[in-house]
């Protein structure tokens, strides 16, 4: 059985080594997808052929774009974003594995919920030879119980605007009015976080907790996970008084305050979401004010307490 109302939008560059085991775990859903649309960005490795050969038995259609150039990830999921016909539209890896329940239980919500626009869950890690690695990606990027409360309770963007918490293979996405304002992807954003940040402003972020993906980490990975959360820390730590760091934080803060202002309907919904980012664009002016203001020894001491702070990481969250 098929759900005609969803979409999967694929992008593939150089994927032949896991497309064929992503590929089957796609068609052993039990609620298949309506179709799959997949870019490739010019492979050379034999992906291509791999997609043709699935295209011929699929059980469900297959569309196959191949770039004459290469656009690169953002661009090659927006183009394939916009050339699905579903209602639902799914985004997915070239080397994850799927669990065959993902797609009936993401419908199943969407339509018991018409209000919420998008979905995300939890994923498992797993290597390059489809063994865990004994954490989710939750758990890499700190996405903790407390921040997830705050999707539950509306307020998704408030934790967006700080941290990139979202994996498009994770997600997928209602296509609803505000799909204009999702286009074109800016410069300076992946295409999941801007995708999530609109629908956390404009929408509503529904969250499964359950692992419904295993996260493929590998070395030809084009986007990986954190280190180790004391890793992740000692690493924000440092941003904070980085001015270089803080700066491009509030530029991509202000392309998505404008962006929101463009925004036509839905006038409720946007000037919260805009009050939301402009309040965060006020503490980051505060910040890089304060980093170009004091002297390297009062950097270091903020340092030095955000890391005492840290110290008690778990039990604070």
């Amino acid at each position: 059985m098929s759900d005609q109302f969803s979409s999967v939008a694929m992008c593939t560059y150089n994927g032949a080594a896991f497309l064929a085991q992503q590929l089957e775990s796609i068609a052993r859903q039990s609620l298949l997808p309506g179709e799959l649309v997949v870019c490739d960005d010019g492979s050379r490795d034999g992906t291509r052929e791999i997609l043709r050969e699935f295209q011929k038995n699929a059980p469900f259609p297959v569309r196959i774009t191949c770039n004459e150039t290469n656009m690169g990830t953002v661009r090659n999921f927006e183009q394939a974003i916009s050339q699905c016909r579903g209602k639902i539209v799914f985004l997915s890896d070239q080397d994850d594995l799927w669990h065959p329940d993902k797609v009936r239980l993401f419908m199943e919500l969407f339509h018991a919920d018409p209000d919420v626009t998008m979905i995300m869950t939890d994923a498992e890690v797993i290597d390059g030879h489809g063994r865990s690695r004994g954490h989710t990606i939750w758990q890499s990027v700190q996405l903790t119980p407390k921040k997830q409360e705050m999707f539950r309770r509306g307020r998704s963007l408030n934790v967006l605007v700080r941290s990139q918490l979202v994996f498009g293979s994770t997600m997928a996405f209602r296509k609803t009015s505000m799909d204009s304002s999702l286009y074109p992807f800016p410069a300076g954003f992946f295409h999941d976080e801007w995708i999530a940040l609109l629908h956390a402003g404009l929408g509503q972020i529904a969250i499964l907790e359950s692992p419904l993906t295993f996260y493929r980490v590998h070395e030809k990975n084009q986007s990986g996970l954190p280190g180790n959360h004391i890793v992740l820390c000692v690493s924000s730590l440092f941003q904070a008084v980085r001015t270089d760091y803080i700066q491009n934080t509030i530029t991509r803060c202000q392309t998505l305050l404008d962006r929101l202002a463009t925004v036509s309907g839905l006038e409720e919904r946007r000037k919260s979401a805009m009050a939301v980012v402009s309040d965060r664009l006020g503490y980051l002016h505060r910040c890089h004010n304060a980093v170009l203001s004091r002297p390297f020894w009062m950097l270091w001491g903020m340092v030095v307490r955000g890391w005492q702070k840290l110290v008690n990481f778990k039990k604070n969250e």
